[in-house]
């Protein structure tokens, strides 16, 4: 039995409780798909790569999905990456009611949309537009110690800025869901809350620190959140089948999202509610593509890189938060380290992994509240790391 420390937590995924990520009884098949980079199809990271290694890599892949399945609505997508065979992509059970879940469907991905965020707010900062240790009081006066919270403060959630997202929020949020929520009103909820602790004393995950940097990335560029992410990033990596959910069209089918009793909920929250904090929606294997650019570096420049990957303390055994991203030490991981995010919104969870030691990316979505994407993570983890790092 593999243990993965994962907490799920609506529109975050900050990695806390104790879940079993075991094989279970339940296999509920539906299709799986490959697209390869490289010569065969999946692959351990420590394999030989190619032909018949690969095929059965991925066979074994497609069983831990299927086994991760527990729900009688929904489905899991898994997508891995190794540099030895390139992108695997299997699902298996629903994507609507009695039609499989696909490679291609689109899902929710959460605060997975913080590391694009993130991305985004650093390549403004290797540009010149935007000072990592600049003041929150010059782009949005007014937020409670604004003067002396940075932007470094909001990316690693070290801000002390109240996170919007409370129950109160929440149910009035999901009680309407045709209302569209401006930054500025998800920003007033936190205002009125003051402060939680002097920036940079402590640490707390807060989803208004990504709605004020997407405040700042459009002040700084020019550009809507989405234009600049198109721009400067979803082009640059061929990433044609991610969006963000309010700004843009979804071109493709989104999955549905069901609560754990199986009702829709796939539009249960406007996606104005969780915008540059968790908005985002892709295929898994635009997700896991968007990963392995980023976390090999080849989306942000060194300087920029190293500072992304300047973790603090979160308080939790084995968890760290850099900037945009986690870092999972082996008491996490079994036995592995790797750095990543994860997502939660109502009918979605997410879990992206990069496995530093192997150079190699795990994703796992599932579209039901009752699911847990760590149980197919957890069944992969072993498979990928069969081989020596």
């Amino acid at each position: 039995m593999i243990r993965l420390t994962f907490r799920l937590a609506l529109l975050a995924l900050p990695a806390a409780a104790l879940l079993a990520g075991c094989n279970g009884d339940e296999t509920h098949h539906a299709s799986t798909v490959v697209s390869s980079t490289s010569a065969g199809v999946g692959g351990g990271a420590g394999g030989s790569g190619g032909g018949e290694d690969c095929a059965a890599f991925g066979n074994a892949l497609q069983q831990a999905v299927d086994q991760a399945v527990t729900q009688p609505k929904g489905g899991n997508a898994l997508a891995v990456v190794t540099e030895q065979c390139g992108t695997w992509v299997g699902t298996a059970g629903e994507g609507h009611d009695g039609v499989a879940l696909e490679p291609d469907h689109l899902l929710r991905v959460g605060s997975v949309t913080k590391t694009y965020v993130a991305a985004a707010t650093l390549l403004l900062v290797a540009d010149g537009a935007v000072d990592l240790d600049g003041t929150l009081e010059t782009w949005v006066p007014g937020v409670p110690n604004g003067t002396t919270i940075t932007i470094r403060h909001l990316l690693n959630h070290t801000s002390g800025v109240y996170n919007y997202t409370d129950i109160t929020f929440l149910q009035e949020a999901l009680a309407d869901p045709s209302r569209v929520w401006t930054p500025q009103e998800l920003v007033d909820i936190a205002v009125q809350h003051g402060a939680d602790f002097e920036p940079g004393t402590d640490w707390s995950y807060s989803n208004t620190n990504y709605i004020l940097l997407g405040m700042i990335v459009e002040q700084a560029s020019g550009q809507t959140v989405s234009e600049l992410m198109r721009e400067r990033l979803l082009v640059a990596e061929g990433l044609d089948a991610t969006f963000l959910d309010g700004e843009e069209t979804l071109a493709g089918d989104l999955a549905t999202g069901y609560s754990q009793s199986g009702n829709d909920v796939t539009h249960a929250l406007n996606p104005s509610a969780a915008w540059a904090a968790g908005s985002m929606v892709a295929t898994p294997e635009d997700v896991a593509s968007w990963a392995a650019a980023l976390y090999r570096g080849q989306v942000l420049a060194a300087p920029e890189m190293e500072a992304m990957l300047t973790m603090v303390p979160t308080g939790l055994d084995g968890v760290e938060y850099g900037l945009g991203v986690f870092g999972y030490g082996p008491q996490v991981l079994a036995g592995h380290e790797g750095i990543g995010h994860g997502g939660d919104i109502p009918g979605f969870h997410s879990i992206v992994l990069y496995l530093t030691d192997y150079d190699a990316v795990i994703v796992s979505i599932v579209n039901n509240d009752g699911a847990n994407p760590a149980r197919a993570l957890a069944n992969a983890l072993p498979i990928v790391t069969a081989g020596d790092p």
